[in-house]
């Protein structure tokens, strides 16, 4: 997984699990949204979280675990208003993700991660695989990310973010004994 070249924001450290101060780039946005909801069965329904829509799926495509919440039992996740994404992934892609600065853990879901909002279409590129990999890690199937979003005109740039914002109460890179260690102190 390509690191994100853009800083990484500010995540709250609590439900409700949140980027601040961070507003979509309107055409970055609109595609995530037309691609999101162009996957296979996935329908647009009103999210439990004010401002956000699901990507719901109908139960018999699930492979939902027994005794999962009521985030991740209809669906592959969530799109907030800001264009960041709740999606569900297997715990060894959510730690390459938070490693290369994609998103960060949610607070009390194991499964659960918040993918920042893509600031450019090559940063779409990247959160919208993220996303595919969520769907189908859900659904058993073996969808590709091209089928349904076209490839972005520039490449992610192979520069240094400026900037690197503090996450409160989470390190900028992870590690796997300091991933265990921050969710045994949560």
């Amino acid at each position: 997984l390509a690191e994100r070249p853009t800083d990484r924001p500010l995540v709250t450290t609590a439900v409700p699990h949140m980027q601040v101060q961070v507003g979509p780039r309107v055409s970055v946005h609109d595609q995530l949204f037309r691609a999101a909801l162009a996957l296979p069965d996935v329908e647009n329904r009103p999210a439990f979280v004010v401002g956000a829509r699901d990507l719901w799926l109908p139960d018999r495509l699930l492979r939902t675990p027994e005794g999962a919440g009521p985030a991740a039992a209809r669906g592959v996740g969530h799109i907030h208003a800001d264009g960041s994404l709740h999606v569900r992934l297997p715990e060894a892609r959510i730690r390459d993700a938070v490693n290369a600065r994609w998103g960060a853990r949610h607070p009390s879901l194991e499964d659960y991660i918040l993918l920042f909002t893509p600031q450019s279409m090559a940063e779409l590129e990247i959160t919208f695989g993220l996303l595919v990999e969520s769907y189908n890690h859900v659904t058993g199937r073996d969808i590709e990310t091209e089928d349904y979003l076209p490839p972005p005109a520039e490449p992610l740039p192979s520069t240094t973010p400026r900037q690197v914002w503090a996450v409160i109460g989470e390190p900028r890179y992870h590690d796997e004994p300091e991933c265990v260690a921050l969710r045994k102190q949560a």
